[in-house]
């Protein structure tokens, strides 16, 4: 799912800013996982639980394969293996 999304955005729009996206869809979806405890109706609040952080998944992966096109685009070759470590 996040390799199709990615590709998907990267065609539209640019790396950072599919990045940032990615990242404001998780923590959107991770935000109504979170709001889901508040609620009365314990089976209810299962649905979007669940929903909110199988969602986030997506977000995270593409924010990841973003961040990895990044760093592979702008750090240079001789010092990439250094900063691919410390990530």
């Amino acid at each position: 799912v996040g390799t199709v999304l990615y590709h998907l955005m990267s065609t539209k729009m640019g790396l950072v800013d599919v990045g940032m996206l990615s990242v404001a869809f998780q923590f959107l979806s991770l935000s109504a996982a979170y709001a889901s405890l508040f609620m009365d109706d314990v089976a209810a609040s299962f649905v979007p639980l669940i929903a909110g952080v199988c969602l986030s998944r997506a977000g995270l992966w593409v924010f990841d394969i973003a961040v990895t096109q990044l760093m592979q685009q702008h750090v240079p070759a001789p010092i990439r293996g250094l900063v691919g470590g410390v990530q």
